[in-house]
């Protein structure tokens, strides 16, 4: 079965993938990314996989979704498409205080 991952990576993306993972033999993305866990929840689930799941690149694989590139047995990516890495980033929506920002930025280092 192929796992189309056409969307943002988000915590319902990781349970699908997760629920499904006895069935998927492939994982086609064209995405932008997304939530970093959640892309390492993927991450981890496909890579204690029994099965040899191969990744396809069609269009995008950008930010997060880069991350899956590493757990495929076979990686296959199409002539036009195009890959996006760099540093971990967040934004900020609320009020937050100076504690929580420094919390944040060390978050962000552990992960670069």
């Amino acid at each position: 079965m192929v796992f189309f991952l056409y969307n943002d990576i988000t915590s319902a993306t990781a349970a699908a993938i997760s629920s499904q993972i006895d069935q998927i033999d492939e994982v086609e993305i064209n995405s932008n990314g997304g939530d970093l866990m959640s892309a390492l929840a993927i991450v981890d689930t496909l890579k204690n996989s029994p099965r040899a799941i191969t990744i396809r690149v069609k269009g995008l694989c950008a930010s997060a979704a880069t991350l899956l590139l590493c757990t495929g047995k076979k990686v296959i990516a199409a002539q036009n498409s195009l890959f996006l890495l760099h540093a971990p980033s967040t934004l900020v929506y609320e009020r937050v205080d100076a504690a929580k920002l420094k919390e944040m930025a060390t978050t962000l280092e552990k992960i670069e």
